[in-house]
């Protein structure tokens, strides 16, 4: 069960990284056609300007996109909080699941407080599995227990 749920996790994120790699170089290409184009129209670092401010524009465009949908999924986030909590205690399931969602909600909370460390360990872990493959076997066989 728990090695279907994995592999369907490393299926999804060898995707996600395909996607992001084909997006990156679409990108790439994007933006060289629009310098081209532009090329032939302004001076060459005119032409360099304008396709670099284009691509910045972009990045505030989709960065204020996403602070949006964050702060839609907060408010629903902040609903389930407290439908939870009018549940009571226990919300039937039981003293174990609340004291993961207490330990998940203060490990989230110290991530959100020193999120570059978690950063940096995440990246560092990353790096670690995928160069180690004597750390990919233990993480195997813990999983197969």
């Amino acid at each position: 069960m728990l090695q279907s749920y994995v592999t369907r996790l490393i299926v999804c994120g060898a995707s996600l990284l395909v996607a992001v790699i084909a997006l990156v170089v679409g990108g790439g290409f994007l933006g060289a056609a629009l310098y081209l184009v532009l090329r032939d129209l302004l001076a060459p670092s005119m032409a360099a300007l304008v396709t670099g401010l284009a691509a910045l524009l972009l990045a505030v465009i989709v960065v204020l996109l996403g602070s949006l949908a964050g702060r839609m999924l907060g408010s629903s986030k902040r609903r389930r909080q407290a439908a939870r909590l009018a549940a009571g205690p226990a919300g039937g399931r039981g003293l174990a699941a609340d004291l993961g969602i207490l330990a998940g909600e203060e490990f989230a909370a110290l991530f959100r407080t020193h999120w570059r460390a978690g950063v940096a360990a995440s990246l560092a872990a990353g790096f670690a599995v995928g160069a180690s493959p004597a750390l990919r076997r233990l993480l195997r066989d813990l999983l197969e227990l």
